[in-house]
């Protein structure tokens, strides 16, 4: 748990009481954690494996975000009520421990110097959320303009914008195990 980016700065202790509360689950590949549009009742951490957040437009299935080891699924569902945004789908035999907000929440009433360490991460993750937005709504005006000229869907051009749109655009996030490699670790959001 310790490698979880939200979670740095928790002593042991704190790191501990989290663990004990969490449910290990271990999912076969091709299996949802959940579904979106479900309520959601708290976060999940890859312990093992790769969990995809997933979503449909007709019948292409788009991969919002790519969780693997370490990754935090949910981090705003230990916070508050909300619906899942995507299905989280595992790639993988995976295996995940499940933290629910109840846990959390007591956790945060019981030590303040946490609740308020967390604020500024979430505040920092939702500031990046907030970039990658703009890059996406970029594309998709590239691609609306591309789609305007001659040529319209056949326009290599917009084939290649296309092409990037689709690419997973994950927060990046450095795992403990290697911080330097900057190698993507998905952290899905609620």
């Amino acid at each position: 748990m310790s490698q979880v980016d939200l979670f740095q700065g928790f002593t042991v202790e704190q790191l501990r009481l989290l663990a004990f509360g969490t449910e290990r689950q271990w999912h076969n590949s091709g299996s949802e954690l959940f579904h979106d549009g479900e309520p959601s009742d708290g976060g999940y951490i890859v312990a093992s494996g790769q969990v995809d957040i997933i979503t449909w437009r007709g019948e292409r299935q788009i991969i919002l975000d790519s969780c693997k080891e370490a990754a935090l699924i949910g981090e705003m569902a230990l916070l508050t009520e909300n619906r899942r945004v995507g299905t989280a789908l595992a790639r993988v035999d995976s295996e995940v421990m499940f933290i629910p907000r109840g846990l959390f929440r007591r956790m945060l009433n019981e030590y303040p110097e946490m609740a308020a360490m967390l604020r500024e991460r979430i505040a920092e993750n939702v500031r990046m959320i907030v970039r990658d937005l703009d890059v996406v709504n970029s594309r998709i005006s590239s691609i609306e303009m591309l789609e305007k000229l001659p040529g319209g869907r056949k326009n290599p051009h917009r084939i290649k914008l296309e092409e990037e749109a689709q690419q997973p655009r994950a927060i990046e996030h450095q795992t403990a195990a290697n911080p330097s490699d900057g190698s993507e670790n998905g952290n899905g959001s609620d």
